[in-house]
């Protein structure tokens, strides 16, 4: 295969996983997606017994949790600073919370063709000052949904 050839090859492959989206994504965000297909391809070489499905869940999983810092968000909100509220603005300043996470995550399983949705769970405290709530994402493969708790880099076998 001639140069040509292999860069028109490349430049199709990303116009058929990215389409239109890619022209409209941020800067941010479409390297992190770079990042994470990268690993995703690292893995699925060492794990060719596990679902691809999964792999790249916990790829993203794992670089979501390695970019986006709690505690990065928890001083900027100390500190009276703009929280970011958007997923390139998280990845900008490394800073996010679950709903973050969850967003971040979301974002890149989009671009990777995976299915993926968010599950929220509300906790009910002895008053509603006290409430509380945290947000994960399920993935569908084997038939099924599989929650992955993002924040924590937990997935659950059920």
């Amino acid at each position: 295969m001639n140069n040509l050839t292999r860069n028109g090859t490349v430049f199709l492959f990303w116009m058929i996983c990215f389409g239109s989206q890619a022209e409209s994504q941020t800067t941010e965000t479409a390297r992190f997606v770079t990042v994470i297909q990268s690993q995703v391809a690292q893995l699925r070489q060492r794990s060719k017994t596990l679902p691809k499905e999964f792999v790249t869940a916990v790829a993203i999983m794992n670089g979501v949790q390695a970019r986006l810092s709690s505690i990065n968000y928890a001083i900027l909100k100390r500190q009276g600073k703009p929280t970011p509220n958007t997923t390139e603005e998280c990845l900008a300043l490394r800073a996010g919370i679950c709903g973050n996470h969850i967003a971040a995550f979301l974002a890149v399983a989009d671009q990777l063709g995976l299915r993926a949705r968010p599950v929220e769970f509300y906790i009910a405290g002895p008053s509603p000052a006290k409430n509380s709530s945290h947000i994960c994402v399920e993935v569908y493969y084997n038939q099924r949904w599989h929650l992955f708790d993002v924040t924590w880099g937990t997935y659950f076998v059920l």
